[in-house]
């Protein structure tokens, strides 16, 4: 007998999803919280790559690009998955982590070398890390054997 673990929640629908994302987005402005981008690897090989939210409407975000200063145009289309993490207003020391897929409208790169992604909002946000892997405590006394 298995049993599966899940780390997703279930998700507000409509209107409620869409309240959510501004919400977090508002809460992840006024903490500048950093953003974990994450590309397909065909189309880049760069990894780690992480932006700051700017400002953001229900239909459009804009992002700058931490770390390269320059993006290739051919990005433009391109749907990315990003990380982040909101601290909670009422606990400081319980954090929250979403995730979104979205895609590149518009790539401006700006004079002193920065790039600035223009997203679509997404319609809805996922409760979920990056790490591919969930920490589990567990009573040792229930095991017989333990092999790693």
């Amino acid at each position: 007998m298995a049993a599966a673990l899940s780390i997703k929640s279930p998700q507000p629908e409509g209107s409620a999803a869409q309240k959510l994302v501004l919400e977090s987005f508002d809460t992840a402005l006024a903490q500048r919280s950093k953003f974990h981008l994450v590309f397909d690897s065909s189309v880049t090989s760069m990894t780690n790559l992480s932006g700051s939210l700017l400002e953001f409407t229900p239909k459009s975000m804009t992002m700058e690009l931490l770390g390269p200063k320059a993006v290739p145009q051919s990005w433009v289309g391109v749907a990315l998955t990003c990380y982040f993490r909101v601290t909670e207003r009422n606990n400081r020391s319980a954090h929250v982590f979403y995730s979104f897929t979205t895609h590149i409208e518009k790539i401006v790169q700006k004079s002193e070398g920065v790039a600035v992604l223009a997203l679509r909002t997404p319609d809805a946000l996922q409760r979920s890390q990056r790490r591919q892997s969930m920490r589990v405590k567990m009573d040792l006394r229930l095991f017989s054997t333990l092999s790693f």
